[in-house]
Parts: structure tokens; C-alpha cells; sequence
């Protein structure tokens, strides 16, 4: 689980830019030049958590609530449900970019007010992600040691 909430403290800081943007007045020249790193680190983020649920969570669930780490295991599963999402929203810009939506002019601008909407999002997600990797931390160093046999 501790990978788990070092990539949500990264995604939190990988949102920041949204929420600069949104203040600066050249805000969105400054979202465009970052994207792709944002993008390639949501899309890397997206894929790694999916391996994360189906590997660690899923196929690994009787093991766990045998042993009693139903509270560990329902973090871990809730941690990269929202890690996955997190990483579905920022990679959506590098996504419509390079699926090359600017054939269709109208898909272009649909997918343009889809990722305005997405960034003003991303700031939320961020913190959300910074709340649940900061409770994954202590949760794993403070309160899981206390219940292992």
C-alpha cells in the first residue's frame, strides 16, 4: 500500500497546475505547455492502479479478509479506485491530443469543454488524493501494525 500513497501524493502535486492556471491570467498557455507530462503521468497512473485492483485487490481479497485486514483491504481498494480515476482525468488531455480529435471540428471543441470542465476538477481530486495518501501513510505505519498477528 505504500507505493499506492506515494503515486497519490504525486498525483496531488501533479494537479497543482490546474489550480495555478485558474488564477493566472495566462493560465491556460501554461496548462498547454505542461500537459503532456501530466498527461504521461495520469495515463502511467490510469494503468498501473487497473494491474493494481485486478493483481493486489481482487485476486488477493479471500487472503485478506481472512487475516482480518478487511479495513486494510478496503483502503487499499478504495485508494486506487481514486488513483485510477485521478489518472483517468489528467491523462484525458494528452489522450484527445494524440487520438487526434482535430479532424472533426466539432469533436475538437467537444472535447476541448470536456477537459475545462476535467481541470477544474483536478484541483478537488488532488486534495482528495493528498487526504487519502497522508491517511494511507499513517494508517499503514500507526494503526495496521497494531493489528497484525
Amino acid at each position: 500500500m505504500f507505493e499506492t500513497s506515494v503515486f497519490l501524493l504525486a498525483t496531488a502535486f501533479a494537479s497543482l497546475p490546474s489550480l495555478i492556471s485558474s488564477k493566472n491570467p495566462e493560465g491556460q498557455y501554461l496548462l498547454g505547455k505542461i500537459i503532456f507530462v501530466q498527461g504521461a503521468y495520469g495515463l502511467f497512473l490510469m494503468v498501473w492502479m487497473m494491474w493494481g485492483l485486478v493483481a493486489g485487490c481482487i485476486m488477493g481479497a479471500g487472503h485478506m479478509i481472512e487475516t482480518g485486514g478487511m479495513i486494510y483491504w478496503l483502503t487499499l481498494f478504495a485508494s486506487r479506485i481514486l488513483a485510477s480515476g485521478a489518472g483517468c482525468i489528467l491523462a484525458f488531455g494528452l489522450l484527445s491530443r494524440l487520438l487526434s480529435l482535430r479532424t472533426n471540428e466539432e469533436a475538437s471543441e467537444r472535447s476541448r469543454a470536456l477537459f475545462l470542465k476535467l481541470v477544474s476538477f483536478q484541483t478537488s481530486i488532488g486534495f482528495v488524493c493528498l487526504v487519502t495518501g497522508v491517511w494511507n501513510i499513517f494508517y499503514e505505519t500507526q494503526v495496521f501494525p497494531l493489528f497484525k498477528v
